[in-house]
């Protein structure tokens, strides 16, 4: 495990020794160090390793992030996601939902109380596998015959300009998946992604191809390409029509046993698809035989950046429509009510709150209803409230934690493995044990560095 440290103190923090190994300092001119902090005095970052010959100090604007690679994945099989609207997501197990707070139940903490105006949505998807920051380094993945490699630069893949990169790995994925990452191009881009690679003489994969003029999901077996989803530049709700775009979050959603593809680029659905891919277009019967590989390949005119890559078992939630079913928003624009997505897409309105019996209830001047949880997506919140809503106090630091979680916080302490901090959605302290973290980033608000990781 390894350790962190705080910004903006003149004051030293000392880390305990038990806890500092396998450390990865990762400085903002895309070096990386093999070592670990061990205080922190106003304007320098303290380090030790072996590779340093000791000690050593580093200037604290210099240092982007700290990475804990001995930490282990903790995701529980059940929990709630809450949503901040400073972009901060908190996982646990939700325990109380009101008009004035939210209560969770942290791994760090027992009651986490969270203001309402601060939430800006609360999920209740869980999934039960989950490989994360698979950008980080390149570690585990191998070249594919004579592609170059891309760069592992600051939590991303940056592919060089007019060079084709291409890369894979072994990795086992369940047959319902739910595929994450941020992709930053230009208009010139070509990224492929393959899922359930088989490398032997008549390969079987499902490919994901993006690019600045199509997309198009496909499948392969025995050689032979079929067509599962496509946009062409013709049409005009692609997604790729918006020439000021750089940056877009792409979802995908697979299901090969049962036939089911979607796609959504930035919250947008984009398309759903049912395809066999036990059949091919013709009609003739061939089994799809899914293989252990998953692998990349990218080129741009330009450097392209991957981040973000993140695979979850899929819990057969559709993404997002952009055509809701909520029926009273095109003639109730002005309502303030919160909003309950349920999992086959309906839209109820009102004012929410948690029962105890695990049912979210639903009170407006129409009904008054208790739904199950279990059948709930997501709860939104509509709350508009003063400005605070959007502000951190002096946060300049996030933590990426084992359940997944993303938290800014004001770094107050380090004492005995712990984290003291200061949330901007709670006024109670928290404590947070450093075995829990997974990646510490600093100078959130730094406008050079966060054009850099941009």
């Amino acid at each position: 495990m390894k350790k962190l440290i705080s910004i903006g103190f003149a004051t030293c923090f000392i880390l305990p020794v038990s806890a500092q190994d396998n450390g990865a300092l990762h400085l903002t001119s895309g070096e990386k160090l093999p070592a670990y902090p061990t205080a922190l005095n106003d304007k320098y970052l303290q380090i030790q390793s072996d590779y340093l010959n000791g000690h050593g100090e580093i200037p604290l604007k210099a240092v982007d992030q700290i990475i804990f690679d001995s930490t282990k994945l903790n995701i529980p099989e059940k929990y709630s996601i809450i949503e901040l609207k400073n972009g901060d997501n908190i996982h646990g197990t939700l325990l109380d939902l009101s008009t004035e707070k939210a209560i969770l139940q942290t791994p760090w903490e027992k009651e986490l109380v969270i203001e309402r105006p601060f939430v800006s949505y609360v999920g209740f998807e869980a999934p039960t596998s989950c490989y994360m920051d698979m950008t980080e380094s390149l570690s585990g993945w191998k070249q594919e015959n004579n592609f170059m490699l891309p760069q592992a630069k600051l939590g991303k893949f940056v592919f060089p300009s007019k060079s084709t990169c291409a890369i894979k790995r072994p990795l086992e994925l369940p047959s319902r998946i739910h595929l994450q990452f941020t992709l930053q191009h230009t208009l010139s881009y070509s990224l492929e992604i393959h899922l359930w690679k088989n490398e032997s003489k008549s390969p079987h994969r499902l490919v994901l191809s993006l690019s600045s003029t199509s997309l198009q999901v496909t499948s392969t077996k025995n050689g032979r390409y079929e067509n599962i989803g496509r946009f062409r530049p013709e049409v005009k709700q692609n997604w790729y029509s918006d020439n000021n775009l750089t940056q877009s979050k792409i979802d995908f959603y697979a299901d090969k046993d049962n036939g089911v593809f979607a796609l959504a680029i930035n919250g947008k659905r984009i398309g759903v698809w049912t395809h066999d891919l036990n059949n091919s277009d013709n009609g003739s019967k061939t089994s799809f035989m899914p293989g252990n590989i998953f692998y990349l390949r990218g080129r741009d005119i330009q450097d392209m950046k991957l981040s973000n890559l993140n695979i979850t078992e899929w819990n057969g939630n559709l993404p997002k429509d952009s055509m809701e079913n909520d029926t009273l928003a095109p003639v109730d624009t002005d309502s303030g009510q919160d909003k309950v997505l349920l999992v086959n897409g309906d839209v109820l309105r009102g004012t929410l709150s948690l029962e105890k019996e695990g049912y979210v209830r639903v009170k407006s001047k129409h009904y008054d209803v208790r739904v199950p949880s279990h059948r709930v997506k997501e709860l939104q919140q509509n709350y508009h409230s003063s400005d605070i809503a959007n502000q951190s106090p002096n946060a300049d630091i996030r933590l990426e934690l084992a359940d997944m979680s993303k938290i800014s916080i004001r770094l107050l302490d380090i004492n005995e493995d712990k984290i003291k901090a200061q949330l901007p959605c709670s006024k109670k302290e928290v404590f947070i044990p450093l075995k829990l973290v997974k990646k510490i980033i600093f100078n959130l608000n730094d406008a050079e560095l966060k054009k850099l990781r941009d």
